[in-house]
């Protein structure tokens, strides 16, 4: 089994987009946290993101939950 680390959490949020900037969404990470199987992800997104945080945070734990080191 693979050992779950910042760089693997870092490499997957690269292949998310913005939809708000277009920008790869792991350029708003302000640290990644791994505790064994448990991932957590600081963001800091450039505009007001109330509205669209449930969203992100949806598609932030699908694409975690998606890679089989991880899941």
């Amino acid at each position: 089994m693979t050992q779950v680390n910042e760089a693997m959490v870092r490499q997957i949020l690269g292949q998310l987009i913005d939809t708000h900037t277009g920008a790869p969404l792991v350029d708003a990470v302000r640290a990644v946290g791994v505790d064994g199987a448990k991932v957590s992800v600081d963001l800091q997104l450039g505009y007001p993101a109330a509205s669209v945080l449930d969203g992100v945070r949806l598609r932030i734990g699908q694409a975690l939950q998606a890679d089989p080191a991880i899941a």
